[in-house]
Order: C-alpha cells, then sequence, then structure tokens
C-alpha cells in the first residue's frame, strides 16, 4: 500500500557531510543547510516545494522564508542553491506543453517573479536556453534548480533525468 507525505529531504554526501552546518526549516516544505567548505568556498542549499491548487496558501510562508534565507546567504557572502518543486514555472511559452490557448510569458507566481529579479541562473537554462524538456508527466518544467552568481560560471552538464523507481510528484 503506498502512503502519502509531504515535504522536502536533502540527501548529502559522505563527502559533503563532513563540511555541513546550520539547518533551517520552514515546516515539512522547505529547508536551508549550509555547507562550509575549506578555503573562502561557503554555500547555502534552499530545497523547498511548493504546494499546487487548493495547498497554495501556504505560498506566501515558504515566500517570505526563501527570501530571508537566500537574503541572510548573500549578507554571508555565500553562494546559493535554490532547488525544488515549484508547482509553476518561470515562462510559460517554453516551459509548458501548449495545448490550446497562447500562454503568457510572465511567471506564474510571486516567488518566481522574485526570483526573476534576483542574481540567480537557472541551471537548465543557462545549457538550453529554449529547450522544451519538461520534468512533470510531460507536459512542464515545475521542478528547477537556481544558481547565485557566486556558482553560475560553474555549471558543466545539465539534463533531466527521468526516475522510473521513485514515486512522486
Amino acid at each position: 500500500m503506498a502512503t502519502q507525505g509531504t515535504g522536502v529531504a536533502l540527501l548529502v554526501s559522505k563527502l559533503w557531510w563532513g563540511h555541513a552546518g546550520r539547518l533551517s526549516t520552514c515546516g515539512s516544505r522547505a529547508q536551508a543547510r549550509d555547507f562550509n567548505f575549506i578555503g573562502d568556498l561557503k554555500l547555502r542549499v534552499i530545497n523547498c516545494y511548493i504546494p499546487s491548487g487548493r495547498e497554495r496558501r501556504n505560498d506566501e510562508e515558504i515566500t517570505k522564508w526563501i527570501k530571508y534565507e537566500y537574503n541572510s546567504a548573500r549578507e554571508e557572502r555565500r553562494g546559493v542553491i535554490l532547488l525544488g518543486d515549484f508547482n509553476a514555472v518561470r515562462d510559460p511559452r517554453i516551459a509548458r506543453k501548449p495545448i490550446g490557448q497562447q500562454r503568457g510569458s510572465r511567471p506564474e507566481t510571486e516567488l518566481l517573479e522574485w526570483i526573476e529579479t534576483q542574481p540567480l541562473q537557472d541551471a537548465f537554462r543557462a545549457m538550453h536556453p529554449l529547450s522544451r524538456d519538461y520534468t512533470c508527466q510531460e507536459t512542464s518544467r515545475i521542478d528547477m534548480i537556481f544558481l547565485s552568481g557566486l556558482l553560475d560560471d560553474k555549471i558543466i552538464k545539465v539534463r533531466h533525468k527521468k526516475l522510473e523507481t521513485v514515486k512522486s510528484d
């Protein structure tokens, strides 16, 4: 019998675990983990799940928390990786399969609008600016990874990989 739950998890390799620092959470829907590497490299990984549909009422709280975590990381001169299931897209013209009516080009949520104003690079779009490749049921790209300016020149390869054995949205 399958069960459904809510929440996010960040899997950390043994190699990185020795550098793990502060952990902050926003309920079960978001978490931020600091990593302090040798030298000056400091990193904050923010992982989130933004609810869809009727559950979106928690959206404001998570958005406010993400903004706080991101801004405090920048003040600490940390690189930032912001990733997760955003249940929305930045540009519906290329991130959603064309079905019926023409879609606009504006981000679909306040959080994605805010991300557009920050020095954050969509890792997939950096390598595939106009590609129509989807992460959700072959119809949209709602799962994204954004990198702060300290990291965007470190992108080597980005692709979507279908995980057949994982039962999750």
